[in-house]
């Protein structure tokens, strides 16, 4: 499943199949790798074998954790390595890079304990749901804000320097990262399987 995510990666970013943002399409191909990783470890009940195992729960839910984040991390990095490689500009690449990884770990943070709280069923048709919403209220949302001037969200975001700004996003994404992570073992202590 990894191969088949990272050719598609390698499709978009070197424009075999065009793509005006390629990087978002990578970010995509991240949340969706893991979905599609989760309806696959419930359809072939893949708990059941991984809790029969000497590992206690909180070490499979981190490495759930850390496994996607890497898969969606290496996703990014291998559509931005080629892009570079096309010529794309580095300060470009560093801030994407920046903004899709703050992306996928945002939804990995929301994603797991959904599915733990939840279960598959409802996290299929929330997920479907929320792209759909993304879809249609992103477009709409980015238009309505552009005609606002963004409600004075960008003028005090440049007041900040580079260093708070970034330190600032990535401090409040580590430490919902590590709620849910807590929150995601609590629940999945709690499961039977």
């Amino acid at each position: 499943m990894i191969l088949i995510y990272a050719a598609a990666v390698i499709l978009f970013a070197v424009q075999v199949i065009p793509v005006f943002f390629p990087v978002a399409l990578a970010v995509c191909l991240g949340m969706f790798f893991t979905f599609t990783s989760a309806v696959h470890e419930d359809i072939n009940n893949s708990h059941v074998l991984v809790n029969s195992l000497s590992v206690d729960r909180k070490t499979v839910v981190t490495a759930k954790y850390a496994f996607h984040t890497a898969a969606g991390i290496g996703f990014i990095a291998l559509d931005l390595l080629l892009e570079a490689a096309a010529g794309a500009r580095l300060p470009d690449i560093a801030w994407q890079f920046a903004f899709s990884v703050l992306g996928i770990v945002w939804f990995i943070s929301f994603f797991f304990p959904i599915y733990f709280w939840l279960g598959i069923r409802f996290v299929q048709i929330a997920m479907v749901t929320v792209f759909v919403m993304i879809v249609v209220a992103v477009p709409m949302v980015y238009h309505l804000g552009a005609k606002h001037d963004y409600w004075g969200i960008l003028d005090a975001a440049e007041s900040l320097s580079d260093f708070l700004l970034y330190g600032l996003a990535a401090a409040v994404t580590g430490l919902a990262l590590i709620a849910s992570c807590f929150l995601s073992v609590r629940l999945y202590e709690r499961k039977q399987f």
